[in-house]
């Protein structure tokens, strides 16, 4: 309680001697423009290229961009990824922000068909007229 009430006593008597008027009262900050958007710029930012269907892959998962027609993103074009704990995986394209969807590629099917037997390999054998016999 008499360190309380020291400091209370002793903050005047330290702002009397080092407080110092500010020339100036107007705000040096400026205000955030309205067509920018603060957690774009707050984030984690990633380089990738899209594939032509608009699919990329980060982090072993892979993602489609929901494009406009207006704005389309072209094949094998470089984005940035905006990764955020507040608006999740976004990708960016010359000042553009598209949102994304989680997709899975579908995985190459071989076709086996039991019909067509398989070739022996035939090894090469020289005749016996052949000049290394």
């Amino acid at each position: 309680e008499q360190a309380n009430e020291f400091l209370t006593q002793y903050i005047d008597k330290f702002n009397a001697l080092f407080a110092v008027e500010a020339k100036e009262t107007v705000s040096v900050y400026r205000p955030i423009p309205e067509n920018i958007d603060i957690a774009h710029i707050l984030c984690v930012k990633h380089k990738r290229s899209v594939d032509n269907g608009g699919i990329f892959s980060f982090h072993n998962r892979h993602f489609k961009v929901i494009c406009d027609d207006v704005n389309p993103i072209p094949p094998r074009a470089k984005v940035d990824v905006l990764v955020s704990p507040v608006f999740g995986v976004k990708v960016q394209y010359n000042d553009t922000v598209f949102d994304t969807l989680p997709f899975a590629k579908p995985k190459k099917r071989v076709q086996k068909t039991e019909s067509t037997p398989k070739k022996e390999k035939k090894t090469y054998r020289p005749p016996d007229t052949h000049y290394y016999k």
